[in-house]
């Protein structure tokens, strides 16, 4: 191969691996992030200890189903139901549909598992989080 084709194969390959069919992790890690903290505004009781892609597939229209799964450490006692906590999420309507029973209540130093099915769609700029699944 001459140093022209070289050249040539390395660019077309760097394209390729560019534009990425999957989301990427660090994608998933993002979004995991970004939702986490609308969700939690403000919250000092609860802190991302780790997230994990479990599994990924493209679906027939064209979009991505990813799950995850989020772990969630409790740096205070956190008790979703008793509005004089200082734990208590802040403006967190409806935060009890993101966090499994088990996650209601959790004591200093306890670890929350929470699986999750988010839905992604590849666009100019790269993957766009839609919507939460489950």
């Amino acid at each position: 191969m001459t140093k022209r084709q070289l050249l040539i194969t390395f660019i077309c390959s760097f394209a390729l691996l560019a534009c990425s069919s999957k989301p990427t992790d660090a994608d998933v890690k993002s979004i995991v992030t970004e939702i986490f903290a609308e969700a939690f505004p403000n919250q000092k009781c609860l802190q991302i200890k780790n997230i994990q892609r479990t599994n990924g597939f493209e679906r027939q229209d064209g979009t991505y189903q990813i799950a995850a799964e989020l772990d969630l450490n409790a740096t205070k006692t956190f008790d979703i139901w008793n509005y004089t906590s200082a734990c208590q999420p802040e403006g967190a309507i409806g935060i009890h549909t993101l966090l499994p029973i088990d996650c209601f209540k959790l004591k200093k130093g306890e670890t929350c598992n929470i699986p999750l099915e988010m839905l992604f769609r590849k666009t100019e700029k790269g993957w766009s989080f839609i919507k939460i699944l489950k």
